[in-house]
């Protein structure tokens, strides 16, 4: 009941094309049903013939149906492929796989070099893809460098546009302040110069009021003076004309006394002269 394996060691065998080559195979087993394998095949080792009879029949059926290149590329597909095709035969001797056959070696066969010269032909395309692909790096790493470098003076001059940019901004924040000041001191001034127009227009009024207020005043002094004038004036011809009417009446009077003194005397005269 215990696990058994069997080398198939340097079997040749022939691809899709008839190339000529020798693999080595690996497969491990198991006694499934003794009394089946009882039956088949009196001796242990003549089990292991018919086995390793059945594992060249499926290798070479396989194989042969396949490219060499396939089966170079492909070996675990392929041991699952030699897996399926003795399982059913197994079962008839009693038997099961542990575990998938493995193709563990292919080469050359002793007259062949078709296997040498498809590692070779690997082995140069492997040297031209990693030569391609090392000036491909290559390549990419100047580009990359380059661009490096292009997005540095980029960077570069995007900084030194951004600080010219800021001085600009920076110079035009202080001309606005600057303009800014000069306008409010401007204004200020304007300021400055209404309250004081205002003041001297206020002081002009109050002046101009005041010298207003004085001619009135000073003409109703003078209409007053002359008024009082006119009135002393008045009062003057009036006492000069009473004083003429006084005089002219003391004149009359003494006049007419004076002719009444007269008349008395010419009638006194006459009287006496009578």
């Amino acid at each position: 009941m215990s696990v058994f394996d069997i080398n198939l060691n340097g079997y040749e065998a022939y691809d899709k094309g008839r190339v000529p080559f020798i693999v080595d195979i690996t497969a491990f087993f198991r006694i499934k049903d003794s009394n089946v394998a009882a039956q088949r095949v009196s001796s242990f080792s003549e089990l292991i013939e018919q086995l390793r009879a059945i594992i060249q029949g499926s290798v070479r059926t396989i194989l042969s149906s396949h490219e060499i290149e396939d089966i170079m590329h492909s070996r675990s597909t392929f041991g699952d492929s030699f897996t399926k095709e003795v399982r059913e035969q197994l079962a008839s001797w009693g038997v099961e796989t542990v575990k998938n056959l493995e193709l563990m070696d292919i080469r050359d066969s002793q007259d062949s070099n078709v296997i040498r010269n498809i590692m070779e032909k690997k082995k140069s395309l492997i040297e031209m893809q990693s030569r391609v692909e090392v000036a491909e790096n290559i390549k990419n790493a100047e580009i990359a460098e380059i661009n490096a470098e292009q997005a540095t003076q980029i960077q570069e001059q995007i900084a030194k546009q951004v600080v010219g940019l800021k001085t600009v901004e920076s110079q035009r924040e202080v001309d606005i302040s600057a303009q800014k000041a000069a306008q409010l001191v401007k204004e200020q001034e304007k300021v400055t110069k209404e309250k004081e127009m205002e003041v001297i227009k206020v002081a002009d009024v109050k002046r101009a009021e005041i010298t207003k207020d004085v001619n009135v005043v000073k003409a109703e002094e003078v209409k007053q003076t002359a008024i009082i004038n006119a009135e002393g004036d008045k009062q003057k011809d009036i006492l000069k004309a009473e004083a003429l009417l006084e005089s002219k009446k003391r004149e009359a009077e003494a006049l007419l006394e004076m002719k009444s003194k007269e008349s008395k005397g010419i009638e006194l005269e006459g009287a006496a002269r009578a």
